[in-house]
C-alpha cells in the first residue's frame, strides 16, 4: 500500500465513525481570563479529570491559542524553547547528534524521547525513535491550548512520560465558524508553505476541527568538520513536508486524526561527506487516528472509553566508513523500519464528598516491527558492494530481529481530596509489566508514584510540594541498532524521582510571579557512548548506547513572572543548576546551568509587536574531553503582525535566532569542532480569514 493511499484509507475509516457520535467534558477557553484567574485555569491533563491548575500539586504550563497567535509560534519547537527548563533547538538530527540529545535530565526537554507528546489526549510517541520526529509537523492554528506538565508524569501516564507530558488540546465547539489559509516562506533558507484551517459545526450535533500544511526549504548553510571526511558546506533542507490533523466531536464521542510525511537532507555526521547527494535522506511519515467516548454512570461515576492505531516510518541514509573490510571505505548505507502501535484505555472516575476526585484506569500498549528497510550500496549476504537499492529481506537489514515486539499492561489509580478549599492532597500510582518478543522477549516490572499537596489561600498564594518517580523505556534504536550507533537487547529503563516545590502568587490584579526548587536523580540513564573499540569503528559504529552506572542528580531554583500592564504583556523565567552530578561526582557536562528567557508583546494601532529572547549559559566540560567547550548564547526573535480593521488578512513578518546560532559537541569523536544549529530565519506569510 502506498502512503498516499494510506491517508485515503485512515480518512475513510475514521470520519463515518466520528461523525455519529459526540463530545465530553472539556475544560472552557484561557484566552479572556484575568491574570488572578490565569493561576486557576482548569487544565485536564495533569489528573486526567478536569481541575483548577493552582489546586493540584502538579506544575502546568497552558499556551493558550491567543499567545500562539501574539508570539508567532510555527511549530511546538518554538513553544518549547521559551518555557521553563527547556532546551530546544534544531541541532539534533540524524547520525553524530549533539551529546545534548540524550542527556534527559530533570525538567530538560532537549530530546523528543523523553516526554510523552499526546493530540488530545492520545499518545503519539513512535517505537523505533521513541519520540514523534522533532516538533516542526505540530500544527498549532486549530489548537485551543497546550498543556504541559513540568517533571514526571509516568504514575498516569506510564512509559516516556519522564521529564514532561505535552498535550495539544483542538478548539473546541461553541465558536464561531471559520476557515483559514495562508501563503508563507523563510527568505534566510528558501522555504515556502501553504497552510489552512477549518473550524465548524457539523448540523446541531458535530463539531470538527482541520488542518494542513505543505512546506519546503532549500536549506540553511551549514560548516560541518569531522576527522573522517574533512570540512564540508552543506544545507540543511527539507525536500518536502505534507501534514495534517483533524478532530471531529459529537456529544459524547471524539475522533482524532493526525498524518505527518516529511523527507529532509540529515546534515549531521557522515552525511555531511556530500551535500550535493540526494541520496543521503531523512524520511519519515507518522499516521495517527484515535478515538474516545465517555459514558455517565450515575450522578458521581463515569466511564471515559480510548483506543488509537499509529503507524510509523523512520528511514536515514548517510555515506559511513567502512575501513579494513574488503570494500570501498565509504558506502553509502542507511537503516529504516515501519512500526505501528496500538493502544486502549479505560478510565472510571468516582466524583464523591464535595467534587472530590477519584481516578482508576487500565492501558494497554502495544507496539511491534512491520518490517526493515535498508537504503545501501552493500549486500550483507551475500556480501558485496552492489548499485544503491532497498534491501526489505531479513538477511540484509541492521536491525538485529523484525519480529521484535513490547507489550505493556497498566494499571493506575490517583485520589485527590480537599480540606475547606485550602489544603489540596493528593496521591497515586501506576504498575507496568512488560513483555516481548523475539529479542525484546523480557519481562520486567515498573511501579511509579507519586504525592502532592498545595497550600492556597487568597493572601498568600498558592504552595506546592510534589514528588514523582518516572521511566523511560528504551526506544526500539537504543535495542535494536545495529548501523552507526549501536544499540542492545539488554539495555534497561531510566528511571528518575524528582521533587518540585513551587510559590505562586498574583499581585495586584496585574503580576503572575512564581519561585521554586527542584531536586532529581536519574539512575540507569541511557547515554551515547562515543568511546568504541577500534574493531567497531572499522565497521562504521561512531557510538553505543549503554546504561550508565551510578546515581546521578541535580538541584537548582527557577523563577518566573507575567506582567500585564494595559494593553502589554511582558513575561519572563530563569532556571538555574545549582549542583550536578554524572554518578561519578563530576559535574554534568554540556548543559546549560543557566537559562533564561523573556517575551514581550505590545500593540500599537493596527501593529501587534512581540520580542523573545533565550538566553544559555554556564556550560560545563570536562578537562578530558577532547571536544572544544560551549559558549554562552544568546538567541533573539521578534514578530510584527499587521491586522488592518474590517478587512480579513493578517500579515506576519517575523525572525527567529537574530543573535546567532548555538553550537555543541557531536556524540561523535570524529568531530573535532561544535556541531552548528540553526542560524537566522526570517519568515513571513499573510494569511486569509472568512468567519460564518
Amino acid at each position: 500500500m502506498t502512503r498516499r493511499m494510506r491517508w485515503w484509507v485512515v480518512l475513510a475509516c475514521v470520519t463515518p465513525y466520528a461523525a455519529a457520535q459526540a463530545q465530553s467534558e472539556r475544560p472552557p477557553d484561557v484566552e479572556d481570563f484575568s491574570m488572578t484567574d490565569l493561576l486557576s485555569v482548569p487544565v485536564s491533563t495533569a489528573t486526567k479529570t478536569v481541575r483548577a491548575a493552582d489546586e493540584t500539586a502538579v506544575l502546568v504550563d497552558v499556551i493558550s491559542h491567543a499567545q500562539i497567535r501574539e508570539r508567532g509560534y510555527r511549530h511546538l519547537g518554538d513553544v518549547l524553547n521559551d518555557l521553563p527548563f527547556n532546551h530546544e533547538d534544531r541541532a539534533n538530527w540524524g547520525i553524530g547528534e549533539p551529546v545534548t540529545q540524550n542527556v534527559g535530565f530533570g525538567f530538560r526537554f532537549d530530546t523528543g524521547q523523553n516526554i510523552l507528546l499526546l493530540f488530545n489526549g492520545q499518545r503519539l510517541n513512535a517505537f523505533l525513535p521513541g519520540n514523534r520526529f522533532g516538533g516542526e509537523e505540530y500544527l498549532l492554528d486549530t489548537i485551543e491550548r497546550i498543556e504541559i506538565i513540568r517533571g514526571p508524569g509516568s504514575a498516569l501516564y506510564g512509559a516516556n512520560a519522564f521529564t514532561a507530558v505535552i498535550n495539544l488540546i483542538s478548539r473546541s465547539s461553541g465558536r464561531p465558524a471559520q476557515a483559514r489559509l495562508a501563503v508563507g516562506g523563510i527568505a534566510t533558507s528558501g522555504g515556502a508553505s501553504l497552510e489552512g484551517s477549518l473550524d465548524t459545526a457539523l448540523g446541531g450535533t458535530a463539531y470538527l476541527t482541520t488542518a494542513f500544511r505543505l512546506a519546503t526549504e532549500h536549506g540553511q548553510k551549514i560548516n560541518v568538520d569531522n576527522q573522517v571526511f574533512g570540512a564540508t558546506e552543506l544545507r540543511d533542507r527539507v525536500f518536502h513536508t505534507y501534514d495534517a490533523e483533524a478532530k471531529l466531536s459529537a456529544g459524547n464521542l471524539n475522533a482524532y486524526f493526525k498524518a505527518s510525511d516529511q523527507e529532509r537532507r540529515t546534515f549531521t555526521g557522515f552525511n555531511s561527506i556530500s551535500a550535493s547527494d540526494n541520496r543521503l535522506r531523512l524520511s519519515m511519515y507518522a499516521y495517527s487516528a484515535g478515538a474516545d467516548y465517555s459514558i455517565p454512570l450515575g450522578s458521581s461515576l463515569s466511564l471515559l472509553a480510548r483506543a488509537g492505531w499509529h503507524q510509523d516510518n523512520w528511514t536515514e541514509v548517510a555515506r559511513i566508513p567502512l575501513a579494513g573490510t574488503g570494500v570501498p571505505n565509504r558506502i553509502i548505507d542507511g537503516q529504516g523500519a515501519d512500526t505501528a502501535s496500538y493502544d486502549a484505555e479505560l478510565q472510571l472516575t468516582w466524583t464523591y464528598f464535595e467534587e472530590n476526585k477519584a481516578v482508576l484506569g487500565l492501558n494497554a500498549l502495544h507496539d511491534r516491527i512491520l518490517g526493515a528497510r535498508r537504503p545501501s550500496e552493500l549486500s550483507i549476504e551475500p556480501f558485496e558492494v552492489v548499485p544503491f537499492r532497498i534491501f526489505d529481506d531479513n538477511a540484509n537489514n541492521w536491525l538485529f530481529d523484525t519480529n521484535a515486539t513490547r507489550t505493556s499492561i497498566g494499571t493506575f489509580g490517583q485520589i485527590d481530596y480537599a480540606l475547606a478549599n485550602t489544603l489540596f492532597l493528593s496521591a497515586g500510582a501506576r504498575f507496568d509489566h512488560y513483555a516481548g518478543t523475539g529479542l525484546l522477549d523480557q519481562t520486567y516490572n515498573e511501579l511509579n508514584p507519586r504525592a502532592g499537596a498545595v497550600l492556597k489561600d487568597d493572601r498568600v498564594g498558592s504552595v506546592k510540594l510534589s514528588y514523582g518517580r518516572a521511566t523511560r523505556v528504551p526506544n526500539g534504536f537504543e535495542t535494536l541498532s545495529s548501523v552507526t550507533i549501536l544499540g542492545a537487547p539488554s539495555n534497561r529503563p531510566e528511571r528518575v524521582h524528582n521533587v518540585q516545590l513551587a510559590w505562586q502568587r498574583s499581585w495586584f490584579g496585574m503580576l503572575n510571579t512564581e519561585l521554586g526548587a527542584f531536586y532529581a536523580t536519574i539512575s540507569n540513564r541511557l547515554q551515547t557512548d562515543a568511546n568504541v573499540s577500534d574493531e567497531l569503528r572499522t565497521r562504521g559504529f561512531v557510538g553505543r548506547f549503554v546504561n550508565l552506572g551510578g546515581r546521578q542528580f541535580s538541584s537548582g531554583a527557577n523563577v518566573s513572572f507575567t506582567l500585564r500592564a494595559g494593553l502589554v504583556e511582558v513575561h519572563g523565567n530563569a532556571t538555574r543548576y545549582l549542583v550536578t552530578d554524572d554518578g561519578t561526582g563530576t559535574a554534568l557536562t554540556y548543559i546549560p546551568r543557566t537559562m533564561a528567557n523573556v517575551i514581550v508583546s505590545a500593540p500599537l494601532w493596527w501593529l501587534r509587536f512581540n520580542v523573545t529572547a533565550n538566553y544559555r549559559g554556564d556550560f560545563n566540560k570536562p578537562d578530558s574531553d577532547p571536544r572544544p567547550a560551549v559558549n554562552d548564547y544568546v538567541l533573539l526573535g521578534a514578530l510584527v503582525r499587521l491586522l488592518p480593521p474590517q478587512i480579513p488578512l493578517e500579515l506576519r513578518v517575523g525572525v527567529r535566532n537574530a543573535a546567532g546560532r548555538p553550537t555543541y559537541p557531536s556524540s561523535s569523536l570524529d568531530f573535532p569542532r561544535n556541531f552548528p544549529g540553526r542560524g537566522v530565519d526570517l519568515w513571513g506569510d499573510i494569511a486569509f480569514t472568512s468567519r460564518f
